[in-house]
């Protein structure tokens, strides 16, 4: 069985080399403008650090429901979109490519 999941199109946003503050660094850096489908508290939470008692559990909520708009790259139906995937390392995976697929 193949388990290595094709990255094509997918964007490295951070590397493991941040370890917990993987998310913090994602608050701190994501262009307002371009991330959607967030609760704002959240992202506040993110931004003060790993000692915030709410942090990791913000951090879920904005990997599930978040996502992002590179509106520099356009499809036939708008922006290119990206979804949010940490593995260690943190991507930002097209919303229209075959990555959750393949790891379901």
């Amino acid at each position: 069985m193949n388990t290595k999941q094709d990255m094509t199109g997918c964007v490295l946003y951070s590397d493991a080399s941040r370890g917990i503050y993987i998310p913090q660094h994602f608050a701190q850096t994501v262009d307002g403008c371009a991330l959607y489908g967030y609760d704002t508290d959240d992202l506040a939470v993110l931004q003060s650090g790993p000692d915030h008692p709410d942090y990791w559990e913000a951090w879920d909520n904005i990997l599930h429901t978040a996502y992002v708009l590179d509106h520099t790259t356009k499809t036939r139906s708008g922006p290119k979109a990206y979804k949010l995937h940490h593995d260690d390392d943190l991507w930002l995976v097209p919303v229209d490519g075959d990555f959750f697929a393949q790891a379901a």
